[in-house]
């Protein structure tokens, strides 16, 4: 069994970070998402959500890549 929320928060990773098609994701087979993807841009609330979940999971390279991400935005 897949784990919803696991693949809701690597969606959401990829179309925040790695710039992913979220209609692909949409049309694929786990549609889940950790963030509002009817927003441009993620509010700091759910990035921090997905931010914690992957340093729950011990998966230090994608917690940087969000921390990055968190800078840039809050400096805009």
């Amino acid at each position: 069994m897949i784990d919803k929320v696991h693949m809701a928060m690597l969606n959401s990773f990829n179309i925040i970070i790695l710039d992913y098609d979220w209609e692909e994701i949409v049309d694929g087979k786990y549609p889940y998402f950790a963030h509002n993807i009817a927003k441009r841009f993620p509010n700091i609330t759910e990035l921090k959500k997905i931010l914690n979940y992957f340093t729950e999971q011990e998966d230090y390279r994608r917690c940087a890549a969000l921390q990055r991400y968190i800078q840039e935005k809050e400096i805009m």
